[in-house]
C-alpha cells in the first residue's frame, strides 16, 4: 500500500463529503425559502448579501436575528414567548 495516495484518497473524500454537506444545507435552506417567498426575491437573496427593498401596499416582511432566541424559546412558556414577539415586532409597524 501506498502511504501518500492512501492519504490523499482520505482527503478528497473528506473534500467531497465536506460539499455534499454544503448541497444539503443548501437545498434545505432553499426549500424553506420557497415555503415563505416569491421566487424573484429568493433570487435577489442569492444575488445579494446587502439589503433587499421592494415596496408592496398592507404587506411587511421583516427578517431578523434575535440574539439568544434559541436560550429564550427554550427557558420561556409558549405564551409569553409569542406575546414578547408580538410586542418587539409591533414596535416596527
Amino acid at each position: 500500500f501506498n502511504r501518500l495516495e492512501l492519504l490523499a484518497r482520505i482527503a478528497t473524500q473528506l473534500r467531497v463529503k465536506d460539499a455534499w454537506k454544503t448541497d444539503v444545507e443548501n437545498a434545505r435552506s432553499t426549500k424553506l425559502l420557497q415555503r415563505m417567498l416569491p421566487e424573484h426575491v429568493i433570487a435577489k437573496l442569492k444575488q445579494n448579501s446587502g439589503l433587499i427593498v421592494e415596496e408592496h401596499k398592507e404587506v411587511s416582511i421583516l427578517f431578523a436575528d434575535i440574539v439568544g432566541y434559541t436560550n429564550l424559546s427554550a427557558s420561556v412558556p409558549p405564551m409569553e414567548l409569542i406575546n414578547m414577539l408580538n410586542e418587539m415586532f409591533s414596535a416596527f409597524d
